[in-house]
C-alpha cells in the first residue's frame, strides 16, 4: 500500500499542486466562457484581443504545468531534504515559469488595451492606451532578458550559487509595474464609463469587471511582502513556496478578470454597443454632437442616438427631430395674417 501524501510543515508541495491546478482549471474556465459567449455573439469573429488573450492563456498554462514539476521535484520542502538533482530540475523549471510569468501577465494586459482602444470613440484615449501598451511590450522585452540571465552563465538559473542578481529586490520591482499597470487598467476604464450618460447605477454594474482587478493588486502586494520575508530567510528554497502561490494568483486572476468582461448575464444587463465592439459615441453626452446654426433657430441637440448591445455591430440608431410650426402675424393696415401655405400659393 503506498504511503499517502500529507501537508506537513516541511512539506507544501502537495500544497502546491492543490493551488496551482484550482487557478489554472478557474482561468480556463473564464477564457472558455468568454469565448462562448463571444463567438456566439460575433459570428465567430476573432481580432486581435483575441489572439491575445489566447497566447495569454497558453503562457498561463505553460508556466502552471512547470510550477507543477518544480513541485513534482520537492519544491515546497526544505533543501536539506532534496537531492542535488531535485534541486537543479527544480531551479530550470523556476527559470522556465518566471518566463512564462512574465509573458502572460503582458499579453493579458495588451488584450484588455486593445479592447479598450477598439472601443473607444475617443482619439486621446486610443492613444493613451496604445502608449500603455507600447511600455507593457518594452518592459516584457527588458523582463525577460532579465530573468534569463539574472544568474552567471552557464548555469542562469542556479539561483543558490549566489552569483545572481538580487532576486527579491528584481521581484519586488516587478510587482510595483504590475501595480501600476493595474490600476491603470482600472482608471482609465472607469474614467471612460464616467463620460458616458448612463444612470450611476448601470455605470457602478458596468465598473465592476475592472474594478475586480484590485484583486490582482492585492496579491501583488502580498507577493512583495513574501519577497522581502524571503530575503532574510535561512532557506530561501524552501521559504520561496508562498511567493509561488501569490505569483499563480497574479497571472490567474489577471487573466480571468479580463474574460469577465464577456459574461453573457453582465452583457444583457447593458444596453449599448460599448461592452460588444460597438460605438460609445451613442452614449457621448449629447452637447459634444450638438450644432446651432445661428438665426436660422434649427438646433441638432433634439437628436438622440440610441445603442443596442443584443447583437455586436448591430446599433440601432433612432433620430427624434423636433419640428415647431409657428405662425408670424404682421399688424397694421387692418389686413389679416398671410401663412405661410397661402404666401407659397400667391407665389405660385
Amino acid at each position: 500500500m503506498s504511503e499517502r501524501v500529507q501537508i506537513t510543515a516541511t512539506n507544501k508541495s502537495p500544497l502546491l499542486l492543490i493551488v496551482t491546478w484550482l487557478l489554472l482549471v478557474l482561468a480556463a474556465f473564464a477564457y472558455i466562457v468568454r469565448s462562448i459567449v463571444k463567438l456566439s455573439r460575433q459570428a465567430m469573429r476573432l481580432e486581435w484581443d483575441d489572439y491575445l488573450l489566447t497566447g495569454a492563456l497558453v503562457f498561463c498554462t505553460a508556466q502552471s504545468l512547470a510550477t507543477i514539476i518544480r513541485a513534482a521535484d520537492g519544491f515546497g520542502q526544505p533543501l536539506a531534504l532534496l537531492s542535488t538533482a531535485k534541486v537543479e530540475a527544480s531551479m530550470q523549471a523556476a527559470l522556465a515559469a518566471s518566463i512564462l510569468y512574465v509573458l502572460s501577465l503582458a499579453l493579458s494586459k495588451i488584450s484588455l488595451l486593445a479592447l479598450l482602444a477598439k472601443l473607444s470613440p475617443n482619439r486621446r484615449h486610443r492613444r493613451v492606451m496604445h502608449g500603455i501598451a507600447l511600455f507593457v511590450a518594452v518592459f516584457t522585452s527588458i523582463s525577460v532578458f532579465v530573468v534569463s540571465f539574472s544568474c552567471s552563465v552557464p548555469n542562469t538559473w542556479d539561483y543558490t550559487s549566489g552569483r545572481c542578481i538580487n532576486r527579491p529586490l528584481w521581484w519586488t520591482f516587478f510587482d510595483v509595474y504590475n501595480i501600476a499597470t493595474e490600476s491603470a487598467l482600472i482608471v482609465i476604464p472607469i474614467y471612460i464609463i464616467g463620460l458616458v450618460q448612463w444612470p450611476l447605477a448601470r455605470k457602478v454594474v458596468f465598473s465592476i469587471p475592472f474594478v475586480l482587478r484590485t484583486c490582482t493588486i492585492a496579491a501583488c502586494i502580498a507577493d512583495m511582502l513574501l519577497w522581502h520575508r524571503l530575503s532574510s530567510s535561512p532557506d530561501p528554497f524552501f521559504a520561496e513556496w508562498p511567493v509561488s502561490v501569490t505569483t499563480q494568483t497574479i497571472q490567474c486572476s489577471c487573466l480571468a478578470s479580463t474574460c469577465i468582461l464577456y459574461l453573457r448575464n453582465f452583457l444583457s444587463s447593458v444596453e449599448t454597443g460599448f461592452g460588444l465592439d460597438g460605438d460609445l459615441s451613442a452614449s457621448i453626452p449629447l452637447e459634444l454632437r450638438t450644432a446651432t446654426v445661428g438665426r436660422s433657430g434649427y438646433n441638432l441637440s433634439s437628436e438622440g442616438l440610441t445603442g443596442s448591445a443584443s447583437m455586436p455591430g448591430q446599433i440601432k440608431v433612432t433620430t427624434r427631430y423636433e419640428v415647431r410650426e409657428e405662425v408670424y402675424t404682421v399688424l397694421g393696415g387692418g389686413h389679416e395674417t398671410e401663412t405661410d401655405q397661402e404666401m407659397m400659393d400667391r407665389r405660385g
